[in-house]
């Protein structure tokens, strides 16, 4: 027979003349030119179990494509296998089907595949014909044990009776066996089912269970298939004939490979429904991680790629789910909105706003029962903070507040309204001198203006509307007119008119015109930063603006009050006092805050001489003199040029999307830090009682270089504090000094090194030369003196200060507090003691308990931990003993951020919402225990997202709450974690407290700096190294801790394995040092399993790649199993895997998308599919850079995942638990608790612990 079917191939080619060439159904489309068929006809052994070879010959002609000839062999095990294929003319191809694991399909009209169920004929399972003791069903269905059931019931959409089937297997008119879903019903072909009826009990699905009942040979036809119980905790699959409605509660042992898959990817499409009923803001890396906690035995987990691949099957029923109207015509389309959902539409392809394509799914559901959401409990003054924002989400708990009995919104008083004063016939009486101001002008106590019937007084802390001829600029933005301000001292000319004199005014600003705009209270106005000198002739009126303490006590309808100073730069709300007892207490003879700031700031950059017999000075508030070590900005000739990108040239018919990288290739962007330099002599010969300009004075200084400022090799892998002495000196001015450096010889630091690095800030070591490409431990004596600092006044080293130790740490309570990073920097800071915690999540909360012994955790709902609070309850229900009023000097707390983060683009949902609004219930807390100090930390996004509603609304409530706040962005990377996370930080200080600063950066990034922009205001956020109101830098003392400084010492791990005890490998940074110092054994150094087709993929991708360096062919997996390469369409030069990719994007909606080759492929179909509209993907399956920084850290590692890179960079598997933690800066003795991915969400949900300590220590400065 095989000879046969070759011979015709042969005589249909020799009558178009033809040449012949051989191929295998296995080759790797290599050709074999065989020359004479009937002589050299290639025979490889057919590896096939089936031994099947499916064979078209497609001759193309200008009419389109004609099948000359079609054939399926059949051949023994280990006998040949052949196919031919016309060489010489383009016009012509063989193609063979999946039966040889290459190329195309049969069609379903070859004479070898079944035309109505499509499966091979000679390979097809089959049923056994009906015997003679056949009944047909509506016999079947007349049986006593049916018809008398107590379970009887009847379908009301088409009045047949309920029934389910046992043992049960369907198949076609040809008895072949096929799946419910092969289009067999939907085509109107005919579907026929076998097994055991029996009337409905109470069981759920299974795949094989005989039971007793009436045994069905062969049903009707089959007219409809449907699935019920979507959105609950079983599915059902139903079918219906013509004579019934059949449950499937088992299916035959023979039936079982055609039932598996459609089953599962129903539970899969169900598994999504719940999520979008129950858990509506979760990300889709969270819902794959809830697919391994299902306890549905039928349910096998997938893959983001397999959920992608069963995409139309799942967005049909999903869709047809939601879209299923109730009895009230209602339905739950909305849900289809939800963020996981559109992301996973997105990967598919799948167009959200039409219903999906393909064939009529049916399904059956009850109402949606959405869980109720618990109001979140907050307190009155914050319930009207939030109410504009959260309403729905809100309950007050407590008595609600008076605020002079009219709210902001009936305020309608403007500054403008108040009635002027006329110029003319005005008389000035000032009062007597009270002091010297200076040669012409005395100090005055007030001064009295009168103009007919109308008179006011004008004294310190007096308001004031005037008017001035020139705009008035704060911080580089005009104020809007009238002006006004409040009167700090006054003066007049020494024996001049009554006229003849000023005032000095601090601005002030309405609300609008501050970062608040309208959240803010209308009636409260701001303290600006500026001031200036109004004439007496220049004052329109006075006004009536209360001091916030006279406020509170004799509230008015409609009075204004300030409370608050307003800096614009700095992001900062601080007190003000109220300035007529302050002018009481001082005799009025008060200073301008404004103008002592000012003469500060310009003291502070000017150099001061010190006296003494070593020639040394002041400088930007730190003192240098010979010796001492300076930090300036990198010398251009002396900053290494970024490491050139080793570019490998890959043939592109086998890695068919590396073009892509060049689209997506970011620009270059590289810092290098700031250089450290030795004052060798300052030259400028000075008086100690003169101030110079910076400009003016020259210093000789000696450069120390950085490692990547050598030609030694692996200068990557050098500790950021290691310098070299050099003989390179020069000379600089001193505006160019920005701070002081500590470095010190090695051989005095009498600590162990890494502990004296992290003692305190800007310390270096050194402990040999570096010069003309030359490395030696010969240095001069002087140099090994260096003992991190010098005396000043001796000239002698000494050792550098170290961190401020705090005299008593603060009682805290941490709210939202996961597993305790923000309370472990904030306590390594030396800044808290962790007292109380409160965190809704079980294993979490166990794992602050195992941190913080000593700390009362509740394990509750933070909203019912409230209201238990507010409603005097002392303690809860585990007799833990709640906090009193008192005795919480602080608390820190990040509210869940998944309603604000981009990681979850499609943040709307009603839960997402619920979870903003426990902002809310964080400052009804604060409201509540009425703190010294607060910290609120959250994502970027909470900052600006809503055009910043959320950071304007927070602000607006601290400042009801009377705090002063200072917020900003910060770059984790920026404090010492190997990341590149942005945090929001708002850290609070109640009225009378000192509010600390923002931390200055310590760490240069390869990142453009961020600056927060709010109402066309940009808040500089610290990611630059510097002084407001001078020039900063983007570099900063030491280079980012990379990828290898962090995780270089962790070995690598099998994939899945969560018994092992790995080891350190050697200790190779002062990172890991600090990591590893109070850890004896490596924990938690564990990573989530992989399948065998992703395990395949890693190996492939090299390091710094992902997907789009994947090669496209064939590869044998772990399993057994073996990928197909991704078939590509060509069109106009253009390269793709489906139509869509060919046309744009207005003319996508009218493509339909090819059905995908459901082989697997080594490149994800999904991904080229998608690309060109998604960035081409880029870092999908990314591998960590080990000189780069940690993206972000995810809660789920999931390598098709959007958040990030979170592939090794050398080992082939994910990241581990460990590892994540390392990117966080959490220690290696830090406990996790729970399973593999409780562990994963604690850490990616965790705040970075050096980002917490930088910020604890600016408490103590």
């Amino acid at each position: 027979m095989d000879r046969l079917i070759i011979l015709c191939c042969l005589a249909l080619s020799l009558q178009h003349g033809w040449a012949l060439q051989c191929y295998s159904c296995i080759s790797d489309n290599d050709a074999l030119n065989c020359g004479d068929p009937f002589k050299k006809i290639y025979t490889p052994t057919c590896s096939l179990d089936t031994g099947i070879v499916c064979m078209k010959t497609i001759e193309t002609n200008g009419d389109g494509g004609k099948i000359v000839a079609r054939s399926c062999v059949t051949t023994a095990a280990g006998d040949p296998c052949s196919m031919f294929i016309n060489e010489q003319s383009q016009n012509t191809k063989v193609e063979h089907c999946s039966t040889c694991n290459d190329a195309d399909y049969c069609n379903s009209d070859t004479a070898a595949c079944c035309e109505d169920c499509g499966a091979d004929l000679l390979t097809a399972a089959s049923v056994t014909a009906p015997d003679a003791k056949f009944v047909d069903e509506p016999i079947i269905l007349t049986d006593e044990s049916l018809q008398l059931a107590d379970s009887r019931q009847y379908d009301d959409s088409n009045g047949l009776p309920i029934l389910q089937v046992s043992d049960a297997k369907f198949f076609c008119k040809n008895n072949h066996l096929c799946s419910i879903d092969s289009n067999v019903v939907e085509t109107d072909k005919d579907l026929f089912m076998a097994g055991t009826i029996s009337a409905v009990e109470d069981t759920t699905v299974k795949l094989e269970n005989s039971s007793a009942g009436i045994v069905c040979q062969k049903s009707s036809t089959i007219n409809e298939w449907f699935v019920s119980g979507y959105g609950t905790a079983h599915v059902n699959l139903w079918v219906v004939s013509e004579f019934g409605t059949y449950k499937i509660v088992s299916v035959a042992k023979e039936y079982v490979p055609f039932f598996t898959s459609v089953l599962n990817i129903c539970h899969y499409a169900n598994h999504l429904i719940k999520s979008m009923i129950e858990s509506s803001d979760a990300s889709l890396d969270e819902i794959l991680s809830d697919f391994s906690t299902s306890n549905n035995p039928l349910l096998t987990i997938p893959t983001l790629e397999e959920l992608v691949e069963n995409a139309q099957f799942i967005h049909a029923h999903v869709t047809a789910y939601f879209l299923e109207p109730y009895a009230d015509g209602t339905n739950d389309a909305h849900l289809l909105s939800l963020p996981f959902y559109r992301e996973f539409c997105d990967l598919a392809n799948l167009d959200l706003r039409k219903k999906a394509k393909g064939r009529k799914v049916h399904v059956k559901k009850s109402k949606v029962a959405v869980p109720s959401i618990t109001k979140a409990t907050t307190t009155p003054i914050v319930n009207e903070a939030f109410s504009l924002v959260f309403d729905e989400h809100m309950k007050i708990v407590g008595d609600s507040i008076n605020h002079g009995n009219a709210s902001s919104d009936d305020f309608e008083q403007k500054i403008s309204t108040f009635e002027e004063i006329p110029d003319i016939g005005r008389n000035y009486i000032a009062g007597t001198s009270i002091g010297t101001f200076n040669s012409t002008l005395d100090y005055i106590k007030k001064i009295g203006i009168i103009q007919s019937s109308n008179s006011i007084i004008v004294e310190p802390g007096t308001f004031l509307r005037f008017s001035c001829s020139r705009k008035l600029v704060v911080k580089g933005r005009k104020l809007e007119t009238p002006y006004f301000g409040q009167v700090q001292y006054l003066a007049k000319a020494r024996d001049g008119a009554g006229h003849e004199g000023h005032c000095h005014v601090r601005l002030f600003m309405q609300s609008h015109e501050t970062i608040l705009e309208t959240v803010a209270d209308r009636r409260e106005v701001f303290g600006s930063t500026s001031c200036l000198d109004i004439p007496f002739q220049d004052i329109q009126c006075t006004l009536p603006i209360l001091h916030w303490l006279e406020y509170e006590k004799d509230a008015v309808p409609h009075q204004f009050y300030y409370k608050m100073r307003h800096d614009l730069d700095s992001g900062a709300f601080i007190s003000l006092p109220n300035l007529k007892d302050v002018a009481e207490r001082q005799g009025f003879k008060i200073k301008c805050e404004c103008c002592e700031t000012i003469e500060k700031e310009r003291l502070k950059h000017l150099v001061r001489p010190i006296p003494g017999p070593i020639k040394s000075f002041q400088y930007l508030d730190d003192v240098y003199c010979c010796n001492s070590f300076v930090l300036i900005p990198g010398l251009d000739e002396e900053i290494p040029k970024a490491p050139a990108k080793k570019t490998i040239k890959l043939d592109p018919s086998i890695y068919m999307e590396a073009f892509r990288k060049e689209k997506t290739r970011p620009p270059e962007v590289y810092y290098h830090p700031l250089d450290v330099c030795q004052i060798v002599s300052v030259d400028t010969e000075w008086n100690s009682q003169t101030l110079f300009d910076p400009y003016h004075v020259d210093l000789k200084v000696r450069l120390f270089r950085r490692a990547a400022q050598t030609k030694l090799q692996d200068t990557e892998k050098m500790s950021h504090h290691l310098l070299f002495y050099t003989d390179k000196v020069f000379k600089i001015k001193a505006k160019d000094v920005l701070g002081v450096a500590y470095v010190a010889h090695k051989n005095f630091i009498k600590a162990k090194l890494e502990d004296w690095l992290e003692s305190g800030e800007k310390r270096f070591y050194f402990r040999s030369s570096y010069d003309k490409d030359t490395l030696s431990n010969n240095l001069p004596f002087l140099a090994k003196q260096c003992q991190g600092a010098v005396n000043p006044k001796t000239g002698m080293g000494m050792a550098p200060p170290d961190h401020v130790k705090p005299s008593r740490r603060l009682k805290c309570l941490d709210v939202f507090a996961g597993c305790g990073g923000l309370s472990a920097g904030l306590h390594a800071g030396g800044l808290t003691d962790s007292r109380w915690a409160c965190e809704v999540d079980k294993d979490a909360a166990e794992a602050f308990k195992k941190n913080f012994p000593e700390a009362v955790v509740f394990n509750q709902d933070i909203n019912s931990w409230l209201e238990d609070i507010l409603s005097g309850k002392e303690e809860n229900i585990l007799n833990q003993r709640y906090p009193k009023v008192g005795e919480v000097e602080m608390i820190v707390g990040g509210p869940p951020c998944q309603g604000f983060s981009s990681m979850n683009r499609y943040h709307t949902g009603i839960a997402a919402r619920f979870k903003n609004s426990l902002v809310a219930t964080f400052f009804s807390i604060i409201e509540h225990y009425k703190p010294r100090y607060f910290l609120f930390e959250n994502v970027k996004n909470f900052a600006i997202s809503n055009q910043g509603l959320y950071l304007k609304t927070v602000i607006g409530c601290c400042l009801k709450l009377d705090y002063q706040l200072r917020y900003s962005v910060l770059q984790a990377g920026n404090f010492g974690a190997p990341q590149s996370r942005y945090r929001t930080i708002i850290i609070g200080a109640r009225r009378g407290e000192n509010l600390p600063q923002l931390p200055k950066v310590q760490y240069t990034l390869d990142l453009p700096a961020y600056t927060l922009a709010l109402n066309g205001r940009q808040i500089a956020d610290g990611t630059t190294y510097g002084l407001l109101g001078e020039e900063t830098y983007k570099s900063a003392p030491f280079r980012a801790v990379n990828v290898y400084d962090a995780i270089g010492d962790l070995p690598d791990i099998p994939c899945g394995v969560t018994d092992l005890q790995p080891k350190y490998l050697p200790c190779c940074s002062s990172f890991q040092y600090n990591m590893r110092l109070k850890s004896k054994e490596l924990k938690d150094h564990i990573t989530r399993n992989l399948s065998a087709l992703d395990k395949a993929r890693i190996k492939f991708i090299p390091l710094e790649g992902d997907w789009r360096d994947m090669p496209n062919s064939r590869v044998q997996l772990e399993d057994g199993t073996t990928t197909a390469p991704l078939k590509y369409i060509t069109k106009d030069g253009k390269r793709g895997v489906c139509p869509c990719n060919f046309v744009s994007k207005e003319e996508r909606k009218n493509v339909a998308c090819i059905k995908r080759d459901e082989r697997k492929s080594i490149v994800p179909w999904c991904l080229p599919h998608t690309a060109d509209r998604h960035a081409h993907w880029a870092g999908l399956y990314g591998r960590v850079r080990l000189g780069g920084q940690f993206q972000t850290t995810v809660t789920i590692p999931e390598p098709m995942g959007k958040q990030g890179k979170v592939l090794h960079s050398t080992y082939d598997r994910c990241l581990s638990v460990r590892e994540l933690a390392r990117s966080q800066s959490i220690p290696d003795h830090f406990e996790l608790s729970g399973s593999m991915e409780d562990r994963y969400r604690q850490v990616g949900n965790a705040v970075p612990p050096l980002l917490a300590a930088s910020i604890a220590r600016m408490f103590q400065t």
